[in-house]
């Protein structure tokens, strides 16, 4: 069964079985079909280029795709009859719901400067158009393969009786941020480097950005993407930007306290007025211990937002996902880190030995984290 079917199932029926009374089951709005389309207008000059519009939506939809043809003739748009002018896909069932999640947790996020999609497109009868206007953003597009970029419109078609019904469906089903109650969606962004590293940054949630490696979004599985995209949305439900910079900052003013405080003690000006070069020495050794010891506590408490934001992801995609990412991270020779921005000692973790890991660096051991998961499941 597909992931958000399941999910549907699980979650979403209860949830809007209990917010709008019904008194039946049967009243529940599901999503009933999927419909991509793609017109092609220079189709009526050039039958060829059906082709590849044909081949692209097949590729995309995992089904093959059929010709639309005019239904009535336009003279001023020298249109006939019948003549082939696009093509779409109409989807039911698992491949339907299989569709969706690739679309709300892969391609969305990949679309460059993303913001969301409209609140107000529907057509106050429960169904939802979305207007896509590269065919690039699914990953199973490749783009040396395409003849033109071309937009595509998706219409989801839902039971719903009112609008209302159907964004809270559609709400429910596809919005992370939704899910994870964020002011905004973050905005995505993709980054060019080999690497597999996704990393959430942003001083607030209203202004958070999540940036995702062109080796990651090539070398991962869609369900795994999803997994990675959750636990930076989890980072920035949480807050932990703007945490860690708060408690870097609060340790750095407390070193700079104590050091003041030590200067005015009288040990310190008797061991100074003994030898100079001794009391420079031990100033320097306290200070960096206490910079030291202050540290390893950041590192302890990033370890532990680590943890949190797993079980955050977990919550939103689903365990197997989240513990799918990880994995995937575990077996990649070409590996990165699952980081925030300005961490930096962040890169070194996987290369570490567990047990320095777990001490040195911002995040735990993706055996650990696995393990985690596991034991919370």
């Amino acid at each position: 069964m597909a992931r958000l079917k399941e999910q549907y199932k699980a979650e979403v029926a209860p949830a809007l079985y209990k917010k709008f009374g019904y008194k039946s089951t049967m009243q529940i709005p599901k999503i009933d079909k999927v419909v991509v389309n793609v017109g092609c207008g220079e189709a009526k000059e050039n039958a060829k280029v059906l082709e590849a519009v044909v081949r692209d939506l097949t590729t995309i939809t995992g089904q093959k795709a059929v010709v639309t043809k005019a239904k009535k003739s336009i003279a001023n748009f020298k249109l006939r009859e019948d003549m082939p002018i696009g093509a779409k896909v109409t989807l039911r069932g698992d491949k339907m719901w299989e569709f969706l999640d690739r679309l709300f947790n892969v391609a969305l996020p990949r679309v460059r400067d993303f913001r969301g999609i409209s609140a107000n497109a529907f057509d106050g009868r429960g169904n939802y158009a979305l207007g896509i206007k590269e065919q690039l953003i699914f990953p199973e597009i490749e783009y040396d393969k395409i003849d033109k970029i071309r937009g595509m419109d998706i219409v989801i078609c839902t039971t719903a009786q009112t609008d209302e019904e159907a964004r809270e469906l559609l709400t429910l089903v596809g919005a992370l941020a939704e899910k994870a109650r964020l002011p905004v969606l973050p905005e995505v962004g993709i980054y060019p480097a080999e690497e597999m590293n996704a990393f959430a940054t942003g001083s607030s949630k209203s202004d958070a950005m999540i940036a995702f490696s062109q080796g990651l979004l090539d070398h991962m599985d869609e369900e795994s993407i999803a997994g990675v995209a959750a636990h930076e949305t989890a980072h920035i439900a949480n807050g932990d930007m703007l945490t860690m910079t708060l408690l870097t900052g609060l340790v750095n003013i407390g070193v700079m306290i104590i050091d003041f405080a030590m200067r005015q003690m009288d040990w310190y000006d008797e061991l100074r007025d003994k030898s100079k070069t001794l009391a420079f020495i031990v100033h320097v050794v306290l200070v960096n211990l206490l910079f030291f010891v202050g540290n390893l506590l950041l590192l302890w408490f990033s370890r532990h937002r680590e943890f949190e934001a797993d079980e955050t992801a977990a919550s939103l995609v689903g365990n197997a996902s989240m513990s799918g990412a990880l994995k995937r991270l575990m077996e990649d020779d070409n590996i990165g880190t699952l980081t925030e921005a300005g961490e930096p000692i962040a890169a070194m973790m996987i290369s570490a030995p567990s047990a320095w890991c777990d001490f040195f660096s911002t995040h735990p051991s993706l055996e650990r984290r696995i393990q985690h998961l596991l034991k919370i499941s």
